[in-house]
């Protein structure tokens, strides 16, 4: 039976996600504005940003990884959640418009006020959001093609990699510990910094490479098939382009959040004025 959505559907669906996260922005930042998130000293556009990133990370991680434990099989996977997984990744892909729109939204607006220049870290942002508006645009297009065994494996796939969301909040509840002055030597501080790299280490950092690795099972080829082997003749281009880049961004993000759990060890780390 075909599970391919119509173009109306997508576009319903991208639309619908993105407007979700913009009502929600909207309220939390109406919130914040009349007073009721004080503790936070942030800019009340800000602390909706961060509920929208909080929500979707949750609600994105848990659904993925409850398709992955429920299915039985790959196969299984297919047949029972070949609509949800193709919905899910379309209000991914709504998620990731509104969040790269709001941002430029937001710099244009501080850069026509003259408040800052775009930093490296904006550049960094947009970077790391470029592979997922395309991957999830193009994984959804590709499945639309494909018969229903081909999808089988790569929804598999695509779920147990949404999986990695679920590292997001712990670092949008360091970002409200910065602004709501909680001491970065406070065991509830060093708690959340140490929670948070771990899973960030073994999701983001070591995982990718399990992850290249089940390819291997997924597309039932020999055991002793090299890791080079499979991305070099097993991985479309842009699954490889993109997943390096990703990867890329991760990794100076990991290497920046290790040298922040040492310092808030070593009693070193100071907090710099954060920007608005």
């Amino acid at each position: 039976m075909s599970q391919a959505l119509s173009l109306s559907q997508a576009a319903t669906t991208v639309a619908a996600a993105a407007a979700a996260c913009t009502g929600v922005r909207v309220v939390v930042s109406a919130m914040a504005s009349a007073g009721w998130l004080s503790r936070v000293d942030a800019p009340p556009h800000k602390i909706g940003a961060m509920a929208v990133s909080t929500l979707h990370a949750l609600s994105s991680s848990l659904h993925a990884l409850y398709m992955v434990k429920s299915a039985s099989t790959v196969d299984d996977f297919g047949a029972r959640f070949g609509v949800r997984m193709r919905l899910h990744c379309l209000a991914e892909l709504g998620y990731y418009v509104y969040d790269t729109a709001a941002n430029i939204r937001t710099l244009a607006a501080e850069r026509r006020a003259k408040k800052r220049q775009p930093s490296i870290l904006d550049v960094g942002f947009l970077i790391h959001h470029l592979p997922p508006l395309a991957g999830f645009g193009l994984v959804v297009a590709w499945w639309q093609r494909q018969p229903q065994e081909k999808f089988n494996s790569t929804g598999y796939l695509t779920a147990m990699c949404l999986v990695v969301h679920i590292t997001t909040p712990l670092q949008n509840l360091r970002w409200v510990m910065d602004r709501a002055h909680v001491p970065v030597t406070s065991a509830a501080y060093r708690a959340n910094q140490v929670v948070f790299l771990g899973s960030f280490t073994v999701l983001r950092i070591v995982g990718v490479f399990w992850l290249i690795r089940s390819v291997q099972w997924l597309r039932g080829l020999p055991a002793d098939i090299s890791t080079l082997a499979l991305v070099r003749e097993h991985m479309p281009i842009k699954c490889v382009v993109g997943t390096a880049v990703l990867y890329a961004v991760n990794v100076v993000w990991w290497g920046m959040n290790t040298n922040r759990l040492v310092q808030s060890f070593s009693g070193s780390e100071r907090r710099k004025p954060k920007r608005q």
